[in-house]
């Protein structure tokens, strides 16, 4: 069999913006406070924008999930992870500039000041890709909520 023509292309550059304003909010702003909906102390490590060249992904955390989103030049995808024991197990789908759709497995871990992804795309005829990427956090801007309090 041929290997799916994965083509750089720049994708990444539109869509950035997007991901760096979607999780804009100040460490200060993501703390639980006893009056929100979820008043157990989280520890957010995970959660935010992480890229490589190349590649971004965008990290929502909750206290026992993940949900992430990422990028590169020739796919999208998205996944769910659990949480436990300084790691975060995922899964979830993606697909390619080219139209190929594949299944995503990851294994996400802290290292060094990075996020360390383990992950396999696995695509509906058997062949899959592997990786092994360090990420690294991306500085995002205070957030200024629009609406105003009453």
């Amino acid at each position: 069999m041929k290997p799916h023509p994965l083509r750089p292309a720049a994708l990444a550059a539109p869509l950035l913006p997007v991901l760096l304003a979607a999780l804009s909010l100040p460490a200060a702003a993501q703390t639980p406070t006893a009056g929100s909906r979820n008043p157990v102390a989280q520890d957010l490590r995970f959660e935010g924008v992480w890229a490589r060249p190349g590649s971004v992904t965008l990290i929502k955390q909750f206290p026992k999930h993940l949900v992430l989103q990422g990028k590169d030049e020739a796919s999208v995808w998205s996944a769910r992870c659990v949480l436990g024991g300084g790691k975060a197990v995922c899964r979830g789908h993606g697909f390619t500039i080219t139209g190929y759709d594949f299944a995503y497995e990851s294994v996400v871990t802290l290292e060094d000041g990075g996020l360390r992804d383990v992950w396999r795309a696995v695509f509906p005829d058997a062949q899959d890709l592997t990786g092994n990427d360090l990420l690294r956090a991306v500085p995002l801007p205070a957030f200024e909520p629009s609406r105003k309090t009453p």
